[in-house]
Order: C-alpha cells, then sequence, then structure tokens
C-alpha cells in the first residue's frame, strides 16, 4: 500500500513541480493519507500483536509477539516517512535523502539493541 501510493506521490508532486516549482501540497496531502490509513492499523495492532502470536503460535510465541509490539513502531515509521523519501530525487536532494537514510538505520539499530537488552 505504502508503496503504490509513493507513486502516485511522485506523479502528482512531480506534476505540481512543474505548475509551481514545489510540491508542498502534494507532500502534505500524501502525508495526511498515509498518517489515516496507517494510525489506525497500527495502533490497534500495537495492543494485539501480542495476543495474536500466542493465539496463532502458541504460548511459546509470546515473547516473539513482545519483539514484535517493540519494533511495531519502526514499521508504522517505515510505512508513513517510506514513500514521502521520493521527493528527495525530485528536488535532486540526494544528499539529504543519504542522512535521512542513515538516521533510519541508526533507528532501526537502536531498536536492535533494544531488543537485545
Amino acid at each position: 500500500i505504502g508503496a503504490s501510493i509513493g507513486q502516485i506521490f511522485f506523479e502528482e508532486a512531480k506534476r505540481e513541480k512543474l505548475a509551481t516549482g514545489g510540491a508542498e501540497n502534494s507532500f502534505n496531502q500524501t502525508f495526511k493519507k498515509l498518517l489515516i490509513i496507517g494510525l489506525p492499523v497500527f495502533v490497534t495492532l500495537f495492543f494485539l500483536i501480542e495476543s495474536l502470536f500466542v493465539m496463532f503460535f502458541g504460548e511459546d510465541w509470546r515473547i516473539a509477539g513482545v519483539y514484535a509490539q517493540i519494533v511495531l513502531p519502526l514499521f508504522f515509521i517505515r510505512f508513513v516517512v517510506g514513500p514521502l523519501t521520493l521527493i528527495a530525487p525530485l528536488f535532486e536532494k540526494q544528499q539529504t535523502d543519504l542522512f535521512f537514510q542513515g538516521g533510519l538505520l541508526f533507528l532501526y539499530l537502536g531498536t536492535l539493541f533494544l531488543c537485545h537488552l
């Protein structure tokens, strides 16, 4: 879903950039759409995922549900932010995108470290 929305966003942003020189409206509208789609799903999953793991895989898998609950916010962030990162190549800001992707990597590694603890 996120990738499909990202492709649509890229096309809208490209058209907006050609017309106005910017893509703020496309960016804001896509951000809101992704939040509206993702927030209810990820919040619901956050509170149910541990029980779902136990229900489908058994009590031995409860700890996997706890780990899934820990990393779920990262999946939500990636769902919302991933399609929006297509804006960087459109405006030829690859260096900014590199720093952003480095920040995401740091966030992922931090979460893995937290899970390890």
